[in-house]
């Protein structure tokens, strides 16, 4: 699962492509209000947590606790959807 939270951190921060700006562009704002359950306008170590165990049930489509290559392709379908 760590592995997994990488990832979605990983995304977050590369899915933009203006990494040099002080702003967010309206992708990384929809990211960051995703991950932002609280509202707060920060991201905790435990929303980043609780975005992954959403996510992996999302992408565990048969829901067998594992995350199977065909899986993976479901959510690179998603992450294409999503821009």
């Amino acid at each position: 699962m760590v592995w997994l939270n990488k990832i979605i951190l990983l995304l977050f921060l590369f899915i933009s492509q203006n990494l040099f700006s002080n702003e967010l562009n309206n992708d990384e704002k929809i990211y960051f209000n995703f991950i932002d359950f609280n509202n707060d306008n920060q991201i905790s170590i435990s929303e980043i947590e609780q975005a992954t165990r959403i996510i992996f049930q999302i992408i565990d489509s048969d829901q067998d606790g594992l995350i199977s290559s065909s899986e993976i392709s479901e959510l690179k379908k998603i992450i294409d959807t999503l821009r």
